[in-house]
């Protein structure tokens, strides 16, 4: 296991590769960056004192005594409640009769409000279920009908080429030749085989659109099964109310209709819950502190009876405290935004955007973060609640950079500062300054490289970096600032900001898609942009599905192929689809074979070993095999189109696949 002690010679290393920058060339420049930048991350994410694990059987037991001190303090609360409302309840009985007969009336109202939402569940559950078994008895005609069609394809391998010539053509001759029977016969097979023929186009035809059928109940049951969730959640708090109101009219039905003698009882009763909590408590924190102490040891500590740390061992203590404080810590990641963090500093504008590719033309690695322009000296606040949790601290021609850890797997990175304010493991609240912003050439923290004031910013979640913007509330930037994939992200953020009534209308640009569900806006794509031929829908959801791959990001792709807003190709001509990215143009014999063609490339011996978006670009792959060279126009352009046709914010991660690729 890496110590923290470790960690200073990393952050060394890193910083030897920073210093020659200057004289290195473009290639050393990039391999410097990298070096530096996997360092960083085994720095964040692998150099911690202790194993989570260990960590977490420590939190469980003290989560448990939490619980437990809870209980206690509940009992001693109730005891004394009832102590002071013992004398005075009988006082009151016109006051328990109104209170008892408004109690009934809630109760009977809750009792409604349960039996509507259990009877809108069952309704549910009902369609859910008409919905499943339909998917089930379409599964299996799907599988028949793949049957019955390779039955069909055996039988014309084997039998129809022996009925045509040379030319392709029927050769009556042959057949009679070749037939044991009469001529009469012959011609009553070639006529079969014929229709055979014909009937295959329907196998096929059938097997589509019951592919097609399912796909749409699949995505009808997704949103089916929310509704559900929704309303069991619904039904849940309903029936917690219901407990208390009933628990609360038993409370004081107790206190009024059992005398002194029954009284007595119930409290001894309480009482001995109460000696039992406490017992429990005593147990779970001997538990607590033998753990704590073997983990503590591990780390070579020797902690004392009393619970207190050696002076060596501080450090230990306070990232152990500092963990525990996440534990507690609400969850960033709300299922009503996506915006787990406030802005750093004050942002007008980005300087560089995350995988900007004009860093990497410059100096040949992604840019991992976002640039925020900013003056020399400027605070730098914490975006959420956490912990400090790595600092490199400014220091002549050096980079000094700090990261925050936050609740859901989320850490911040801040880089270029020229002054780090708090201590390596100190908590930190929300809006918390941190650090003050540099990047001025000479300045401390600046490092050897510099273009200008400005705060590096970075965001990683559960060890991978990720792009800062998703997590940001984007909407008080300038819109035409931004490039084309965060377009929806702007709208959204606009209405979570300023409400869904706000006036969009100056920020919705040519390429809009309308409808309520995904099916109607993928229909009113292909309609509103592609040319005649490529407007059934059924072609490119067949093609995608045989391909196990989203429709919806076929659809993208050949948006993205002929730029957003331009209709497609005349012609069934399909650009890219050979992999080759040399402006070249196929030409098919149909519009789906066509979309056909561009679904098997993403199924080939090169592209098959990708799942996500970003992996297709150089983008987010800057040396492996791609399907586009584009380091920015592609992918902005398949996330903007994906964002509209999911009606969400579409992450550049996205998977495309609905399943292994076949056709391998």
């Amino acid at each position: 296991m890496i110590r923290l002690s470790q960690i200073l010679t990393y952050s060394s290393i890193a910083i030897l590769f920073l210093s020659g920058f200057a004289s290195e060339t473009f290639a050393d420049s990039a391999q410097i960056l990298d070096n530096f930048k996997a360092n960083q991350k085994r720095i964040l994410f692998e150099n911690v004192p202790f194993a989570t694990g260990n960590a977490n059987d420590i939190f469980l037991e003290e989560y448990i005594m939490n619980g437990l001190s809870g209980v206690m303090k509940k009992l001693d609360e109730t005891k004394t409640q009832y102590e002071d409302q013992k004398e005075i309840i009988s006082s009151r009985r016109a006051t328990l009769e109104e209170f008892l007969k408004q109690t009934d009336a809630d109760i009977a109202n809750k009792l409604a409000e349960i039996a509507q939402t259990e009877a809108t569940i069952s309704a549910k559950q009902s369609e859910i279920s008409i919905k499943q078994n339909s998917m089930v008895e379409l599964q299996q005609r799907i599988v028949k009908n793949k049957h019955v069609i390779l039955e069909y394809l055996a039988y014309i391998y084997t039998k129809w080429d022996l009925l045509y010539d040379d030319s392709q053509n029927i050769d009556v001759l042959r057949g009679i030749l070749m037939n044991d029977g009469d001529i009469q016969d012959t011609f009553s097979d070639i006529h079969y085989k014929t229709l055979v023929s014909q009937v295959g186009q329907q196998f096929i035809d059938e097997y589509r659109a019951l592919t097609r059928e399912y796909y749409s109940m699949m995505v009808s049951l997704d949103e089916e099964v929310i509704r559900l969730s929704t309303l069991e959640k619904q039904l849940e708090q309903q029936h917690a109310d219901l407990e208390d109101e009933r628990a609360e009219r038993a409370r004081v039905l107790e206190l009024t209709k059992w005398q002194e003698e029954l009284y007595a009882t119930y409290i001894q009763e309480q009482e001995k819950q109460q000696q039992n909590a406490v017992t429990a408590w005593h147990n779970a924190q001997d538990r607590y502190m033998t753990k704590f102490k073997n983990l503590a040891q591990e780390y070579g500590c020797n902690i004392e009876n009393t619970g207190s740390v050696a002076p060596k061992c501080t450090e230990f203590q306070e990232f152990f405290l500092a963990e525990k404080s996440l534990i507690g810590s609400p969850s960033l990641i709300s299922s009503t935004s996506q915006n787990a963090f406030s802005w750093p500093v004050v942002a007008s504008r980005l300087s560089a955007f995350f995988h900007d590719p004009d860093y990497y033309s410059l100096l040949g690695s992604s840019h991992d973060a976002i640039d925020i322009p900013t003056p020399q000296g400027t605070a730098v606040r914490a975006p959420a609640d956490g912990y400090i949790y790595y600092i490199l601290p400014p220091t002549d021609g050096w980079y000094s950079y700090m990261a925050i850890k936050h609740a859901n797997g989320l850490v911040t990175v801040y880089g270029h500062l020229s002054y780090v304010y708090g201590s390596l493991f100190q908590v930190v609240k929300k809006w918390d300054i941190i650090a003050l912003s540099g990047w001025i050439p000479g300045t401390p923290g600046a490092g050897p490289m510099t273009s200008g004031a400005h705060l590096h910013f970075e965001v990683w979640k559960d060890g991978e970096s990720v792009d800062p913007l998703r997590y940001l509330n984007i909407a008080d930037l300038p819109y035409d600032s931004f490039p084309s994939r965060y377009n929806e992200k702007f709208i959204q953020d606009l209405e979570e900001k300023y409400g869904s009534n706000v006036d969009t209308s100056s920020y919705e640009s040519s390429f809009q898609i309308r409808g309520e569900t995904e099916e109607e806006r993928q229909t009113y794509l292909l309609k509103t942009y592609a040319s005649k031929a490529f407007q059934n829908r059924n072609d490119w959801v067949n093609a995608a599905l045989d391909a196990k791959i989203d429709p919806s990001f076929v659809m993208c792709v050949w948006l993205a192929e002929t730029t957003l807003g331009n209709y497609m190709k005349t012609a069934y001509n399909v650009g890219n689809v050979g992999n080759t990215d040399d402006g070249s143009v196929r030409s098919f014999s149909s519009a789906s074979a066509g979309i056909a063609a561009m679904t098997q490339t993403f199924n080939n011996q090169f592209l098959w070993q990708y799942s996500k978006v970003s992996e297709l670009s150089r983008w987010g792959n800057n040396r492996g095999l791609i399907y586009a060279s584009s380091p920015e126009n592609w992918h902005n352009n398949i996330i903007r189109c994906l964002s509209a046709l999911k009606n969400r914010f579409v992450e550049d991660d996205y998977e495309f696949r609905l399943g292994p690729p076949t056709g391998l």
